[in-house]
């Protein structure tokens, strides 16, 4: 009886240790993605904002934008954020995000230099 009893016992602990090591602990979500967005940055100024905006988010490894062609490749982990909330975020700060339009007020708050056309709308 004691012998069966030790074999469960080690048995169920090596069980809870293989799902805690693989069950949504340290492991799982420690998956680094990484994504290219296209922004409307055209200077250094927008470089600096966009890059500072999106490494307050949480989840987030590194950005950085490449002003000649207005791309940053963003390093996060998948399960602290996502894309879209990296779309958002620059987005929100006045800058089009693939797809995603820049905020209008906040486009119209940017440095004259920073805003698509040069000039205010």
């Amino acid at each position: 009886m004691k012998t069966i009893l030790k074999k469960t016992s080690v048995a169920g602990t090596l069980i809870l240790a293989f799902c805690f090591l693989f069950s949504g602990s340290s492991f799982a979500q420690k998956k680094k993605e990484t994504i290219v967005i296209k922004t409307s940055a055209q200077c250094e100024k927008c470089k600096k904002r966009i890059e500072d905006a999106v490494m307050m988010e949480s989840g987030v490894k590194s950005a950085d934008l490449d002003v000649k062609t207005g791309e940053i490749k963003v390093i996060y982990i998948d399960s602290k954020t996502n894309a879209d909330a990296i779309r958002s975020i620059i987005s929100k700060i006045g800058y089009d995000a693939d797809s995603i339009p820049a905020d209008h007020d906040a486009y119209h708050k940017l440095p004259t230099c920073c805003q698509k056309d040069g000039h205010s709308h």
